[in-house]
Parts: structure tokens; C-alpha cells; sequence
């Protein structure tokens, strides 16, 4: 987990110690092809190079950073709560996975890390991501590579783990996923993955399970709402922490106190009396009370500006002050 000294955001590095590179367009040339690759499910590439502050020559390779999250198979069969395996799940993956070699194959790239452990899980479980990407294409850019073939592999290594999913929960001893009934279609995208000899493409092996993508895009969306609802609650929040900052800016400033404007007879003395009145309640008895739905409702009109009048009260009671919540926006804004 490392810190940029460019953009200040979080990132994973992987560094692989004592790499055998001697020329810059062995890191430079794999890392700018990966950079093209943009996919919700693969792990996007930020930076690689070589450095010698280890001691050794080192291949350090730079990805976004996805916190809390963990590998498919430290979700489904190591964690200590573990997220049983449905039948939706397995089409999720697929078709997530499916997606990643789309657009990996589509630059001309493979991915050779279709595994377990490289595919990691973030957020609620479903949502998957391929990682570590572009490191075997770095420390493998001298040799003579057959990209189709080993995009041939990628569909062989998808049919793989997803079959050793399969066959793991067949093995497990928890009772809530033994009775998982893998249904025929499935079957006829593993044996189309595992065991058909011709040459597979993206087309062809979507063309499967066509219907099965609309439901996971439906459960995506659906996640995408709910998202954006408790998202929306969030922007009130800070607009109101916004108007908070901007009261407590100029409220009870040093140099205030012998400001004229801000005396009783100064144009800024509403200020005073609205703060007292929104955070400074009282009681029938005089005792000092918290209600936070006033302090909310004041707030959000106040932000709107809106055009109702209140009365403002000063401590001892001798003097008051009629206005309006848009008239006080302006005073504050102006101040």
C-alpha cells in the first residue's frame, strides 16, 4: 500500500525483487499497452518501473488500490465468515470474467493470471476484479510469445477456475453449499471452456448464456441506485457541514468584538441572535436543550434563502429583530 507524491491518492505496489531488465522499453512499451486496457473488471495499471532502492534491481508495478478487498478464494473458502456459492453467483463471475478478456483480447493482450488468488473480490460479494495485470507481460517482453495461443489459455484457465469453484464446494464439509446443483447450461459453457478443441472466442462463448447477462446487469444496476440513494443523502450532509464552516468562519472572531457592525446596533448583530437561536435553545425552565431537527430545518432554509420571516430575540429579552432567511443569507454571504 503506497502513497503518490503526484496525485496524493492511495495505490498497491507489487514489487518483484531482482528482475533480469536492461533495457527501459521492457517495462515501457507492456505498461503503455496495459494502460489502454479500461475495463470495470480488471484493475487498472498506474505506473511500473525499476529501481534500485531495495539494494537489487526491482520491478515495482503500480495498480489502483481496492481496500477490504480479498481474493476469490479467501472469500469462498478461507475468511472465517464465509459467503456460500450460489448458481448467481457463478453466472456473475462469468460473465464479469467474460467481460475482462473482452477487452483485454481486444488490445491484443492476454491476461495469464486467471486464478484464485488473482482475482480478487471488492464490495459485496459478486463484484470481481482480475489483478496484477501487465507483470508477466514485463518480465516476459524479450522472449517470443504467441499471444493467440495464450489467449487460447485464458479461456482454458477461466473454464479451470471456474470448474475448481465447482468442484471445491462438491468437497467442502459446509452443508449450505454441497447441495449447489450446477444446471445444464452452465455445464455447456465448462465443457465449451475445457474441452472443445477448436479455436473460442468472446462471441462464442457469451452467445451461451446470453439471457444470464441481462440478470447480473439488472442486479448491477439495482446496486448502482441504491448507491447513488445513500449517496444523495450525503450531499445534503455536506452542504449543510459547508454552511457550518461558513457561520463558524465568522462567528466570534477576536476582531469582532470591537467591530461596531457587529454591536447591537450594527448591520451584523442578526448573525449573533440567529446563531444563538439555532444552537443556543432553551427550555420552558431555562435549562439548555439539543433538538437537532431545529438545527436542521434552519440550517436548510437558510440555505435555500428562503423568504420566511423569523423573530430573533436577544438575551435578555428587551429586543428583537424580524427577518427573513434570505436576508440573513445575504448578511452572511456579504460578511
Amino acid at each position: 500500500k503506497v502513497f503518490s507524491n503526484s496525485d496524493g491518492k492511495i495505490y498497491i505496489m507489487r514489487r518483484i525483487h531482482d528482475v533480469n531488465v536492461t533495457e527501459a522499453t521492457q517495462v515501457s512499451r507492456p505498461f503503455q499497452m496495459w494502460q489502454k486496457v479500461s475495463c470495470a473488471n480488471v484493475v487498472k495499471i498506474k505506473d511500473a518501473f525499476i529501481t534500485r532502492a531495495f539494494n537489487d534491481s526491482s520491478l515495482c508495478v503500480v495498480h489502483e488500490y481496492f481496500p477490504q478487498s480479498s481474493s476469490l478464494y479467501e472469500t469462498h473458502f478461507v475468511n472465517f465468515t464465509l459467503t456460500p456459492i450460489t448458481q448467481d453467483y457463478l453466472w456473475a463471475y462469468l460473465v464479469q470474467l467474460t467481460n475482462a478478456l473482452k477487452e483485454v483480447h481486444s488490445q491484443n493482450l492476454s491476461i495469464n493470471v486467471l486464478g484464485w488468488d488473482k482475482v480478487i473480490v471488492t464490495g459485496e460479494p459478486g463484484r470481481i476484479k482480475v489483478s496484477d495485470c501487465g507483470v508477466y507481460d514485463i518480465l516476459h517482453s524479450l522472449e517470443s510469445r504467441d499471444i493467440e495461443e495464450e489467449q487460447q489459455k485464458d479461456f482454458e484457465e477461466l473454464g479451470k477456475l471456474l470448474n475448481g469453484l465447482v468442484t471445491k464446494i462438491a468437497s467442502s464439509k459446509d452443508t449450505s453449499t454441497q447441495d449447489l446443483k450446477v444446471d445444464s447450461d452452465f455445464k455447456i459453457v465448462l465443457d465449451y471452456l475445457l474441452l472443445n478443441d477448436h479455436k473460442k472466442n468472446v462471441g462464442e462463448l457469451a452467445s451461451l448464456f446470453t439471457d444470464r447477462i441481462l440478470s447480473v446487469v439488472s442486479s448491477l444496476q439495482t446496486h448502482v441506485e441504491c448507491t447513488e440513494a445513500y449517496l444523495s443523502r450525503e450531499l445534503e450532509n455536506g452542504r449543510l457541514f459547508r454552511l457550518m464552516c461558513k457561520l463558524n468562519f465568522i462567528f466570534g472572531r477576536t476582531e469582532s468584538r470591537v467591530d461596531i457592525n457587529w454591536s447591537e446596533s450594527g448591520e451584523k448583530f442578526p448573525i449573533i441572535l440567529f446563531y444563538d437561536y439555532v444552537f443556543h435553545q432553551v427550555d420552558e425552565a431555562g435549562k439548555s436543550i439539543m433538538d437537532l431537527t431545529h438545527v436542521l430545518r434552519c440550517l436548510n432554509k437558510l440555505d435555500a434563502g428562503v423568504t420566511e420571516k423569523i423573530m430573533l430575540v436577544t438575551p435578555d429579552e428587551m429586543n428583537c429583530i424580524i427577518i427573513s432567511y434570505k436576508e440573513l443569507k445575504d448578511l452572511i454571504d456579504s460578511t
